[in-house]
């Protein structure tokens, strides 16, 4: 008998779904930003990361790294969890 795995009915998403995870994130980092009132530029310098990378992930155009997950997790002073 053969034991059946709890992930076997996984599907993999598809390309769509990844594009509103991405924008869905970037709306949760600019209400954040807008409710520390901090400019891109401001929450870029405090992340160590670029203005125009903080736009893209804003605008759901940028699949980001786990480094930069915590990287703005800690401009914002905050948890990785408490970004979702």
């Amino acid at each position: 008998m053969v034991k059946s795995s709890k992930y076997e009915n996984i599907k993999p998403m598809a390309n769509r779904d990844y594009e509103a995870l991405r924008l869905q994130f970037g709306i949760r980092v600019k209400y954040l930003r807008v409710s520390c009132r901090l400019s891109q530029e401001e929450l870029a310098l405090r992340c160590r990361l670029h203005r125009n990378y903080i736009s893209d992930v804003e605008r759901g155009k940028r699949n980001i790294s786990f480094e930069a997950l915590q990287k703005l997790a800690d401009g914002f002073g905050v948890n990785i969890r408490d970004l979702f």
